[in-house]
């Protein structure tokens, strides 16, 4: 097996979503105690095939449309993998997640089988079978589900479920709402296909104005939920992100070329992941969980130095330093003008 055919298959995992399918289980599972290592290894294996099975459905139903937005990726999957061969694979992790999900029930706790199970019934489901992603509404509750299902596991192997903390309300909303902008860069192949995005159901004037108030809706929340005792004070602080994600946004609609859209969808998923570790070190503010984060952060960066990405669209760290760079210069020539002409 050749380097860049086994570099395929661990993009297979989806390792830039990794740390915010798994971190949330791992730091509310720490947060209430001594950890047992082992279990944590096994968690993070668990999501690691789980996210695997999710994207081979995915490329498999998804050929046409990835073959418009990422011919490379389409054409490396084929060369490494092969179109052709995709039905064994993802029977061999289908059987893995059922497997997965009978010894978690036995060896583990029942409640965390039924979330992981649910998980990766969802997952399958985005785009296969019922195609969850066809539907505005159903595709953003499916994304939204990976960080708070990962919370809500974590919980359950220290607690009952009955008793969970709202913060996983919290990780519920923000996802859902800031990863609406990834779908900019699939808008085309999406129109093509018929499916539902806000990029290509709206004209994109309206897009302008309505992503900003959707993205202020996590922050809002955050200090609703303090304010009425859901969570403690300190959560008002995730205000702080809220300026960076609108140079996340502008920096989407001031993109006109696809690198530009890719290095947007980059922005992006750091920004998302931003978003989930604040949540976490407010969750529980120790030591301990700022060195699992920052980990986290270091192995993401990682990945993306090294151009890990399944689709082959990974434009590296350097150059999303880069564009963010640009993208902000841009915003204050354009402030500076604006001020020069009043």
């Amino acid at each position: 097996m050749t380097v860049s055919r086994i570099a395929h298959w661990v993009s297979m995992t989806d390792p830039k979503y990794l740390p915010m399918m798994a971190l949330p289980m791992v730091v509310v599972y720490v947060a209430g105690g001594p950890p047992n290592y082992w279990l944590m290894a096994e968690g993070c294996f668990a999501v690691a095939v789980l996210n695997t099975a999710a994207v081979l459905v995915n490329m498999q139903n998804d050929r046409r449309a990835d073959e418009v937005n990422f011919p490379q990726g389409a054409r490396a999957l084929d060369q490494h993998i092969g179109y052709h061969r995709l039905h064994i694979w993802i029977s061999v992790f289908i059987g893995l997640l059922l497997l997965a999900s009978v010894v978690i029930w036995f060896r583990v706790s029942h409640q965390v089988s039924i979330i992981y199970t649910l998980g990766w019934l969802i997952a399958l489901n985005y785009s296969a079978v019922l195609r969850l992603k066809r539907s505005l509404l159903f595709s953003r509750l499916a994304i939204c589900c990976g960080p708070a299902f990962a919370f809500a596991a974590g919980w359950a192997l220290r607690s009952n479920l009955a008793n969970i903390s709202p913060v996983v309300v919290l990780l519920f909303i923000g996802q859902g709402f800031h990863l609406l902008i990834k779908d900019l860069p699939d808008a085309e192949g999406d129109r093509r296909l018929g499916l539902h995005t806000l990029f290509t159901s709206m004209p994109r004037s309206k897009v302008k104005v309505l992503l900003p108030l959707l993205w202020l809706v996590p922050y809002t929340l955050a200090s609703v939920g303090a304010w009425l005792g859901w969570w403690p004070q300190r959560y008002n602080a995730l205000w702080a992100l809220y300026p960076l994600g609108c140079l996340v946004l502008r920096a989407a609609f001031q993109s006109h070329t696809a690198e530009d859209r890719e290095l947007t969808r980059e922005l992006a998923q750091i920004y998302a992941s931003l978003f989930v570790f604040a949540n976490l070190f407010l969750f529980s503010p120790t030591s301990l969980v700022a060195w699992i984060c920052g980990l986290s952060l270091v192995y993401y960066f990682c990945v993306l130095a090294l151009r890990i990405d399944r689709r082959c669209q990974s434009h590296g760290l350097s150059s999303v330093i880069a564009f963010a760079v640009s993208a902000c210069r841009t915003d204050i020539v354009s402030a500076r003008a604006h001020s020069a002409t009043e």
